[in-house]
């Protein structure tokens, strides 16, 4: 009857380390979506910061194609007014 209870006593400790395995596994796990939802966060962030630039510099670039042009046409009203003198 000893080795008996020796056994199911050995096949509880085998399902108790499984059990802790498990469950440290499980930790485990949890903390690396943690760390994975954060560098998600922060590439999320990134990616609105650099959308932002974008904007950014296009309306800059609108800015200064409107100031060109505004310029092509006072030389070009210049060089009208200079060609009539």
């Amino acid at each position: 009857m000893g080795s008996f209870k020796r056994n199911i006593g050995i096949k509880l400790m085998g399902g108790l380390r499984s059990v802790d395995n498990t469950v440290l596994v499980s930790k485990k796990l949890d903390e690396k979506l943690k760390e994975l939802s954060s560098i998600n966060e922060q590439v999320k962030k990134g990616t609105i910061d650099q959308s932002e630039a974008v904007r950014s510099v296009n309306s800059l670039t609108s800015e200064m194609s409107k100031s060109i042009n505004g310029v092509v046409i006072n030389a070009e009203q210049l060089t009208n007014a200079a060609q009539k003198s």
